[in-house]
């Protein structure tokens, strides 16, 4: 969106493609050129960006939610605060799982007032009490998390594909071996355990 007639460019939460070309006064049109605008990052002294982190991800349950989707009944994020010195406030933080390839999430939560993590704790956010009518999406999943500004906290990505399987509607979850605020690889995670 245009900013009040100035012609500044809002870049929201998810960040933003331009794309523009140019048209010559013979009436020509240029090439078509395009640039990717992230969003904002999070200043590295905030107790969100220096504390809060993926702890564990169930994309792909083994049991129905309640509309009798099949994989989708228990899913759930854990978030750890590193921290030992400062609780957590989450309050507008907003939790984005977007299916690989896809430009919208399929869920896309903002948290409400009140909740937050301990010093060294850790708080889970599951399908039942936080988003009963979307889903974290099965397969290959981008995990976003920013702050109430909009400002990019956290990201990671998980494959169902990984561990041979093992996360892919055992009734394993993904649990993150890797505290760093990108968790994007299979070496960044573990299965919780091994199915038979």
């Amino acid at each position: 969106t245009y900013g009040s007639g100035t012609g500044a460019i809002v870049v929201p939460a998810t960040g933003l493609q331009i794309r523009a070309r140019l048209r010559s006064s013979s009436g020509e049109w240029s090439a078509l050129e395009s640039v990717d605008l992230p969003s904002a990052v999070a200043p590295e002294d905030s107790p969100l960006v220096r504390g809060l982190r993926f702890a564990e991800v169930m994309s792909c349950s083994a049991d129905e939610d309640a509309a009798g989707n099949t994989g989708d009944g228990s899913e759930f994020i854990v978030f750890t605060n590193l921290l030992s010195d400062a609780t957590l406030d989450l309050s507008g933080v907003r939790l984005t799982c977007t299916k690989t390839g896809n430009d919208a999430p399929s869920l896309d939560l903002t948290l409400p007032e009140g909740v937050s993590i301990p010093p060294r704790g850790s708080v889970k956010l599951t399908k039942a009490d936080d988003w009963p009518t979307a889903k974290i999406t099965n397969g290959k999943v981008e995990l976003a998390v920013f702050d109430a500004t909009g400002s990019s906290l956290l990201t990671g990505h998980v494959e169902t594909s990984w561990f041979n399987a093992a996360c892919d509607g055992t009734g394993a979850s993904f649990l993150a071996v890797d505290l760093a605020r990108d968790v994007t690889t299979e070496a960044q995670w573990k299965p919780s355990f091994i199915p038979p």
